[in-house]
């Protein structure tokens, strides 16, 4: 387990500013519900003709972090960039750049965080300056870094080979809901004319995971959505994915935003859907959150005519969380005796959540996990860090979207939902178990006596369904595959067998 990263991942969870989900994200500081910092904007390029740019890998604990950096000699000084596209994080301003001979130091200013959990890196360049050396500095640890000159200038950071290049074989339409008090953002791919012909076409509504997601839910360099958009277009099927509400170009507020209000977002894209003349059959496609959300919008809708399932969960929130946090502990190394004694604490803080507990009893119980998690993954904290982790968490903890997410009770939903359900799993999920989740959505479908109903757990596939080795959050930027060609295979080929 690395705390460390819920400092230096500002962006955590994809090209947004974003994450607020477990799934989708690396561990946060106290793992109690997922991290969710502030949105912030993003500067333009720098272009500069005499400008360098390098690529690079920083070694932090048990995770490589892909990482370049743009910089520019300009009048009085040096002007620069950074992408980290595992933290979503894109052009990033950086600051107080110099360099004395071979020795280059740069900045990257976190907004709302004391300056000693700014990372600032000291590299040194050889005697070819094409290579770079050094250490990345944050909160009282460093951790090795080393770069090498792009000379190119356009030599791609991670290899995503699943993202379609354009032109593409099908229609691309920008569009835009109407949510009541916002709107939401989208694209709608149709299949192509010449060989599917005019439709309407079957017509899957993606939902994306919890946290500010873009309509691609792009997370850690990859874009699961887009992928699936583009399967499902090259195979006839048409797809509406959406920023989410406050994010993107998506108006309306995020923050104060619960499971249950994207749920309204949700069910505002169907009625959009409903009147387009090219959409035919129309189904919910939900991953993580996303598959919570969809029962609650399928459920006595009669313009929802069939439903799949991505790693959805089938417990109450809680017990999501506390088996999420001890698969991602125990992955990371941590002891039976401290996995038990977490996991006791994070029940505690949920009940006083749950219960409206005293401010400073809930504080308490953070301070005890977070000291619990920060010895155990060997990090080295003050007092000023530990406030600025138990801060964090108090806040994720108590947000409107936790408050929810932890007592809501998906079973009465997919015992309601009359749809035909494809509900799939990998088997390496350490975030929404298997053994946890898929075991208990067949139960209640089989005691609400749903017959129209398909379940498949694929082996050796991960959360975001990645071939994986462990299935360690760690993992899912090392690996190239967005979404397993058997794993799209499977939901394309079901949803055209019952559209039709």
């Amino acid at each position: 387990m690395s705390p460390i990263l819920a400092l230096i991942s500002v962006l955590f969870g994809g090209d947004n500013a974003n994450a607020q989900e477990a799934a989708p994200q690396p561990e946060p500081a106290a793992i109690v519900v997922s991290y969710q910092p502030e949105q912030t904007a993003q500067p333009e390029p720098v272009v500069q003709n005499e400008s360098q740019r390098w690529l690079g890998v920083v070694e932090l604990p048990g995770q490589k972090l892909n990482i370049a950096v743009a910089i520019a000699q300009v009048e009085g000084g040096y002007e620069g960039t950074l992408d980290i596209p595992m933290q979503g994080l894109s052009n990033g301003e950086l600051s107080e750049i110099s360099r004395e001979g071979d020795e280059l130091r740069f900045t990257f200013e976190i907004s709302g965080l004391p300056e000693v959990n700014w990372p600032k890196w000291v590299v040194t360049i050889d005697e070819t300056g094409k290579a770079a050396t050094g250490e990345l500095h944050q909160s009282g640890a460093t951790f090795p870094t080393t770069l090498t000159l792009d000379e190119s200038g356009e030599q791609e950071i991670l290899r995503r080979p699943q993202h379609p290049v354009r032109p593409l074989p099908y229609r691309e339409v920008e569009v835009e809901v109407d949510a009541g008090e916002h709107t939401l953002a989208g694209t709608l791919t149709l299949p192509d004319v010449d060989e599917f012909g005019e439709g309407p076409y079957p017509t899957a509504l993606l939902i994306t995971g919890s946290g500010p997601q873009d309509r691609d839910e792009t997370l850690l360099g990859h874009k699961p959505f887009l992928v699936l958009s583009d399967h499902f277009a090259r195979r006839g099927i048409a797809a509406l994915r959406c920023d989410d509400r406050g994010f993107g170009e998506s108006t309306g507020e995020f923050s104060t935003a619960t499971t249950l209000d994207f749920a309204d977002d949700a069910r505002a894209c169907v009625d959009f859907l409903r009147e387009h003349p090219s959409v035919g059959e129309i189904g919910l496609v939900g991953h993580s959150e996303g598959g919570l959300i969809a029962p609650f919008v399928a459920k006595g809708n009669d313009d929802v005519d069939f439903v799949v399932l991505m790693a959805g969960p089938s417990v109450p929130g809680r017990e999501v969380l506390v088996r999420q946090t001890r698969a991602i502990s125990e992955v990371a190394g941590m002891s039976e005796e401290q996995l038990d004694q977490q996991e006791k604490l994070q029940k505690q803080v949920h009940t006083l959540v749950v219960e409206g507990g005293d401010e400073e009893q809930i504080r308490d119980q953070l301070r005890q996990l977070v000291v619990l998690q920060l010895g155990a993954s060997g990090v080295k904290y003050n007092d000023e860090i530990l406030g600025q982790y138990v801060d964090q968490s108090y806040d994720q903890i108590t947000s409107p979207w936790a408050n929810r997410f932890l007592t809501l009770d998906p079973r009465p939903a997919l015992a309601a939902m009359e749809q035909p359900t494809l509900a799939v799993f990998g088997s390496l999920d350490i975030q929404v178990l298997p053994s946890q989740n898929l075991y208990e959505m067949q139960r209640v479908f089989v005691e609400a006596g749903k017959q129209n109903f398909l379940t498949a757990e694929f082996e050796g596939l991960n959360h975001l369904f990645q071939p994986a080795t462990t299935g360690a959050m760690s993992e899912y930027s090392e690996i190239e595959t967005t979404f397993d060609e058997q794993a799209l295979k499977t939901i394309s080929d079901w949803i055209l067998e019952n559209v039709r």
